[in-house]
């Protein structure tokens, strides 16, 4: 058995040379124009890599990420091995993280590829090539035409949303008027031989915004002097042993514990811990 990765994607679109010429292809041609499958420039020699060692094998399993881009990144290996061992048998392995037991049961039911997953990845990566290479292509010229020195303007059809997203998220935090709310804190303790007992109780309507409504609330309840339980709920709790984290779950806690949200530095950091961890077991 041969084991062997991948650095993401190995292949992406790109126009034909005769597009090359910015200002000679008309921008309306950029979304007929046929497309080729190249691989990239970086991934060459992982391309090389994946046709030495698909020489003599019987059958491959793909062992990428189990989303959509893992699907197109599974389909481009396929066709990089095919071109080597054409008579392939081709499977499907899905798994969520890296252990013992996930692998076991994830090569226990692999399955064929899903050409529809990979397809629809395809279409977005078009999409974005034809939509970014003409706005770029249209708004440089025409900057260019009033500020000649100036550069590329580059349109991504992916981040341009995005940052409509944060600005207009930006104006909403900066136009907010924050105003006081009012709730009412209701509370039962009980002192024990052991411990003094303290259960909290939850107002249904959460808060209000009138001071003086909710002064008329708490002086009902204190007039009242006693209360009525209606319902007593009871649920058993088991607290099961942590499992390890996945790659979206390790980032969340990053960023809510030690609030680091650059993507790579809480990999760097896991990857190191580990490796302590492994030093300090071999000692």
């Amino acid at each position: 058995m041969h084991v062997t990765s991948v650095l993401g994607h190995i292949k992406n679109f790109a126009f034909p040379d005769k597009c090359k010429n910015w200002k000679g292809t008309p921008f309306d041609s950029l979304y007929t124009a046929p497309l080729e499958r190249r691989v990239i420039e970086s991934a060459k020699a992982v391309v090389s890599n994946l046709r030495e060692v698909s020489r003599g094998i019987a059958a491959l399993v793909l062992w990428l990420d189990c989303d959509r881009e893992g699907e197109a990144i599974a389909f481009d290996v396929l066709d990089v091995c095919r071109s080597v061992a054409k008579s392939l048998q081709v499977y499907r392995a899905h798994f969520s993280t890296v252990t013992a037991e996930d692998i076991v049961q994830a090569l226990g039911s692999v399955t064929d590829p899903n050409e529809k997953l990979a397809n629809a990845v395809m279409v977005r990566q078009e999409i974005d090539l034809r939509i970014g290479v003409s706005f770029t292509r249209f708004q440089t010229i025409l900057v260019q035409e009033m500020f000649p020195n100036y550069g590329v303007i580059s349109y991504g059809p992916c981040q341009f949303p995005t940052l409509g997203f944060i600005v207009e998220r930006y104006h909403l935090i900066e136009k907010f008027v924050p105003e006081n709310f009012f709730y009412l804190d209701c509370r039962l303790k009980r002192e024990t031989a052991s411990k003094m007992l303290e259960v909290k109780f939850e107002w249904d309507r959460g808060k209000l915004f009138d001071q003086h409504a909710t002064c008329v609330l708490m002086e009902a309840c204190e007039e009242v002097k006693r209360a009525k339980v209606l319902k007593v709920t009871k649920k058993a709790a088991t607290k099961k042993k942590p499992y390890p984290l996945n790659t979206p779950c390790t980032l969340r806690c990053y960023l809510s514990l030690i609030h680091i949200s650059e993507p790579t530095r809480p990999l760097y950091i896991s990857y190191a811990v580990f490796c302590l961890k492994k030093k300090k077991k071999k000692k």
